[in-house]
């Protein structure tokens, strides 16, 4: 069955900061940013799994025939971070970053109406979803969303606050039900944050 979300909100987990950083985790989650939105608010985003309307998968980049690029720093942050996140990153099954980039075109194509219908949002528009493009292209893969689709993150929480939008106020709204780093996770809390602003801007 087709849901044809307008939005989806990215996230990745990388072991590097560069446009082909090696990705350990995809993870993602459909949205309507200017509609119906209570799925999202869930006391277990892992839940949105279950219903299609979220997506996670982990990278094995052992069996990768084209990983990408390791960085030090990145593998120290990683050390650095819970025990919930190095858990997540680490749960079985994992697939070659190949079958993972298939997985998400795949779910891309169930919850969207086509690629010039949906939007793609990142926390930022030269990491998450820049890394995530150079992966489909040497894989020699196309990623089934527009690039007049990409939308940011930060610009809207910039707009919003400008306007009086409280961050910390509205984050503390949500459920405590968020683990950092966790790519899934991630994108529920930064799709929330989308459809706060925008509507915080509406009502402006």
């Amino acid at each position: 069955m087709t849901l044809q979300y307008t939005d989806i909100m990215l996230d990745l987990e990388t072991l590097g900061t560069g446009n082909n950083a090696a990705i350990i985790q995809i993870g993602a989650v459909a949205f309507n940013a200017d509609g119906e939105n209570a799925s999202l608010w869930t006391d277990s985003p892992g839940e949105l799994l279950e219903d299609g309307q979220g997506f996670r998968v982990n990278v094995d980049l052992g069996i990768s025939s084209k990983p990408g690029e390791f960085d030090a720093g990145a593998i120290k942050f990683w050390l650095g971070q819970s025990a919930e996140a190095r858990a997540s990153i680490m749960a079985e099954p994992s697939f070659t970053l190949g079958v993972a980039l298939e997985s998400f075109v795949a779910w891309v194509n169930t919850v969207s109406a086509g690629p010039h219908k949906v939007r793609l949002w990142s926390n930022g528009p030269t990491f998450d979803e820049v890394i995530l493009r150079a992966a489909f292209t040497r894989y020699d893969l196309d990623l089934p969303i527009s690039f007049r689709g990409s939308r940011c993150c930060r610009t809207m929480i910039e707009m919003a606050e400008q306007r009086g939008w409280d961050r910390k106020a509205a984050a503390g709204g949500s459920p405590d039900d968020i683990v950092k780093h966790d790519a899934l996770h991630d994108a529920v809390f930064q799709a929330r944050g989308v459809v706060s602003q925008r509507h915080y801007l509406r009502l402006d």
